[in-house]
Order: C-alpha cells, then structure tokens, then sequence
C-alpha cells in the first residue's frame, strides 16, 4: 500500500477539501434560471462580483461562464485570487469532492489495495474534472505569480490540473495494480504538467507545516513527481 499511497495522497488532497468547500456553498435559489451570457469585457469590479456570487453559491455555470472575463482582467488588483477560487467551481472540481471524499477516505482507512467498485467511483470523479483554455491561462498566471495566493490556492490549482491531465483509464490501471509509474509516465512531456509542477512546488514551498494545509500534504508529495524536462 506505500506505493498506491503515491497515488491516493495528492488525490486525497484534492477530494479532502470537500468540508472546507461546504463552507462556500449556500442554495442556488433563484439563479437556477438566470442568464449565464457574460461578457469578456466585463470591468474588473463586476467581474470580482460575479467571482464572489459564483463561489458564494457553489455555482459551476457562472463559473464557468466567468473565466473569459477573469482572464481578461486577470492583471487588475484581486482578481488572479479570485480567479483561483472560481476555478475550484468551473472546472468541476468541487462536484468531484463531493462524490468521492468518502470513498478515498475509505480506501485510506483500510490500508489495503481500493476494489475495483471504489476504483470506479474514484476514476469516474477524476475524469469528471475539465480543465478548459481559460482555466489553464490563469493556471499558468498562478504560476508565474504565486505570492499573492494562499498555499491551498496553489495546491488545488495543480492538483486539479494533475487530475485533468492524467486519463482515468491510466489512473484505474495504477491503482488496481500499485503502480505509480504509470502515472508518471502519462503526465511527463505533457506541456501542461510543468504549470502542474510549478503550482505544486509553490505550494509545497508556502506550506505552514503545522498540518492545516493541503500544501503540507504536497510538500512531502513533491519529491515524488517527476521534474519537467
């Protein structure tokens, strides 16, 4: 199991978070039916706005539909912070923890190899995760420019970004058969896995140590991942 646990640790970080995203969720309510057209050239307050009632509300659509204007705005003061919020929501990562935080609770608990029902659940929450163009270029601002942005901001960025890079198919086949490599393998040479790494390493590097983080996790998780070349 110390090898799967490779494998299960920077998941486990990712689908941990579900309690803390409960915390920014409150019902939809009325938005259920609004107009989700917004503008790329929305003004950077508005779009802090929209940013701050997309979180609020645990809201995918609006996130999702907010990227175009947060990348155009993504220079203007607060918005790469709320940028790395939002993302939580569009990218589908917040569903993700909530339909898999119990399962891979479960496999850490018991200390032996997932069954191939608890692989499922978990692939198919991983593969759920969608990492779109607007996504990734505030990924990479993250990345450039990690010192206004909490440990945890950083570690989930890349962490999703991981996830999204990885194919479920490759994943389900390195647990059933404790094999990180394979993953290793799948992610090394993907352009997109060095703003991964980058997030990654920001975060391991801004980690309290206390515990309180997901970055502490990382900060032990890092020396495992392959360097980009």
């Amino acid at each position: 199991m110390k090898r799967a646990a490779r494998i299960l640790v920077p998941l486990f970080a990712l689908l941990a978070l579900g309690s803390c995203q409960q915390l920014f969720t409150t019902s939809l309510g009325a938005w259920a039916a609004r107009d989700l057209s917004i503008p790329a050239d929305l003004s950077a307050a508005d779009t802090l706005d929209y940013a701050g009632q997309a979180v609020g509300n645990g809201d995918a659509e609006l996130a999702e539909a907010l990227l175009p204007a947060l990348v155009e705005n993504i220079d203007e003061p607060g918005v790469l912070e709320a940028a790395a919020d939002v993302l939580v929501f569009a990218t589908g990562a917040d569903g993700a923890i909530d339909e898999a935080t119990l399962v891979l609770l479960e496999v850490m608990e018991s200390g032996v190899a997932p069954t191939q029902d608890q692989i499922d659940e978990i692939t198919a929450a991983i593969a759920a995760i969608a990492v779109s163009a607007d996504a990734m270029t505030i990924m990479q601002a993250m990345a450039a420019d990690p010192s206004s942005l909490t440990p945890d901001q950083l570690a989930l960025a890349g962490i999703i970004l991981i996830a999204s890079i990885a194919d479920d198919a490759v994943i389900a086949d390195a647990l059933a058969n404790d094999d990180p490599s394979a993953i290793d393998a799948a992610v090394t040479g993907d352009p997109a896995y060095d703003t991964a790494y980058a997030l990654v390493a920001a975060a391991a590097a801004a980690a309290p140590g206390d515990g309180s983080s997901i970055a502490d996790l990382l900060a032990n998780f890092i020396g495992s991942m392959p360097t980009p070349t």
